[in-house]
Formats: C-alpha cells, sequence, structure tokens
C-alpha cells in the first residue's frame, strides 16, 4: 500500500508541476486522478487471489494423474517415478540444483520446473540422510552454459 501511496504522490507531483502557479489545488480533482491507482491496486490484488482459488484447484482436479499412488525409485544412476499408468526415469545429470525445506526435497530440471519429494516418503531417518547424501554428491549446481568440446580434426 506504500508504494501505491509513493506512486500517487509522484503522480500528482508531475501532474500539478506543469500547471500553472495560479491554479489552486482542487480536491476533486485529485480523487478523480486516484482512480487510476486505485483500480491498478485492486487489479494487482484481487487477480493473483482469484487465479489461486479458481485456477490451481481446476489444473488439480482436470489431472487425474496426480491423484495416482506413486512409487518413487532412488537408484545411484537417478530416479524412477512409477504410477498406475506411466514410469518416468531420469538421471541424476537432469537436475540443475535441489534444496530442503523442512517437510520436502525440491530437485529443479530447469529453472522453471521442479519435482517435489516429500519427506514423509522415507521411513526411516536413516533413508532421509543417505537420500540427502546421495543429492549432495550427484546433484552438480551447473553454469547456464553448456560444456564446450574441443573438435579433432578428421584427416
Amino acid at each position: 500500500m506504500a508504494i501505491v501511496a509513493a506512486v500517487f504522490a509522484f503522480g500528482e507531483f508531475l501532474r500539478y508541476r506543469t500547471r500553472p502557479a495560479t491554479v489552486a489545488w482542487n480536491v476533486h480533482e485529485t480523487i478523480i486522478g486516484a482512480f487510476p491507482y486505485i483500480f491498478l491496486t485492486i487489479f494487482a490484488v484481487v487477480l493473483p487471489s482469484t487465479i489461486v482459488r479458481t485456477v490451481v484447484p481446476k489444473i488439480w482436479g482436470g489431472s487425474p494423474h496426480l491423484h495416482l499412488t506413486t512409487i518413487l525409485e532412488v537408484e545411484e544412476r537417478g530416479l524412477s517415478v512409477n504410477t498406475l499408468n506411466q514410469s518416468i526415469t531420469a538421471r541424476w545429470a537432469t537436475y540443475v540444483r535441489w534444496l530442503e525445506t523442512p517437510s520436502t526435497f525440491v530437485l529443479f530440471p530447469s529453472d522453471f520446473e521442479l519435482f517435489i519429494v516429500p519427506k514423509r516418503a522415507f521411513v526411516t531417518v536413516a533413508d532421509l540422510d543417505t537420500f540427502r547424501e546421495l543429492m549432495t554428491r550427484s546433484v552438480e549446481s551447473r553454469s547456464g552454459g553448456f560444456p564446450v568440446l574441443i573438435a579433432t580434426p578428421q584427416i
């Protein structure tokens, strides 16, 4: 709200700076001038909450494959995710980074995708520690580029 007030004040400053010094301040013009800022504030607050309330449940409800029981297999070479309908295997090199929250591990194949592994999926604390150590060892933080290979001339 403070940002909106600052933007409004700056807009009013610019508007009245261009007027001749003989024109007095008018409350009605100020209120009318505030309407675009009020509208933008309502738009910025209401739209995100509307998306969360309406779009997210539609995505969840329209994705029945997400409701199936999922089996995660952790191996030295990567992860396998199996459901009744599909099986996906990804090597550790697929993931660019990972992080740990109080209840989950989050693996990132890219800056725009994520894969969540809930900690409740592990039976013992030792299993949890083993998974954490495997991710630390296997998921390398890489820069945004790709490796450059030196070509050998063909003779």
